[in-house]
C-alpha cells in the first residue's frame, strides 16, 4: 500500500497498488460530521447527481470542484445514508 500526505489539505491519499488498486483516503474528523462517508467513483457527478435525485435521494452537497484533482457531491440516499461520488478531473478548477 502507498500512502502520500497531501498537506494542503491535511488528507492522506491511499493506494492498494496493483492493476487492480484500490483508492481511498483519510482525513481529520471534522466537527459537523459524525460519521464517515463512502465515495463511489463516478464518470461524472453532474449525471451521476441527477440519477440520485430521480431515485429519490437528495443532494447535500452538489457538485464541488477540488483543483487540480476533481469533482466530488455529497448526496443522501432513500435510506438516510450519506455517501459521496467523486469525479477524477485533473483540469478541475
Amino acid at each position: 500500500w502507498k500512502f502520500e500526505k497531501i498537506p494542503k489539505w491535511d488528507y492522506l491519499m491511499i493506494t492498494t497498488g496493483g492493476e487492480d488498486a484500490l483508492y481511498g483516503g483519510m482525513m481529520k474528523r471534522e466537527k459537523t460530521r459524525k460519521a464517515v462517508v463512502n465515495y463511489i467513483d463516478v464518470e461524472s457527478v453532474e449525471k451521476c447527481s441527477v440519477k440520485i435525485e430521480k431515485a429519490g435521494g437528495k443532494i447535500l452537497v452538489p457538485k464541488t470542484p477540488i483543483k487540480g484533482w476533481g469533482y466530488y457531491a455529497i448526496f443522501k440516499d432513500t435510506e438516510n445514508n450519506v455517501m459521496g461520488i467523486w469525479e477524477n478531473d485533473e483540469s478541475a478548477k
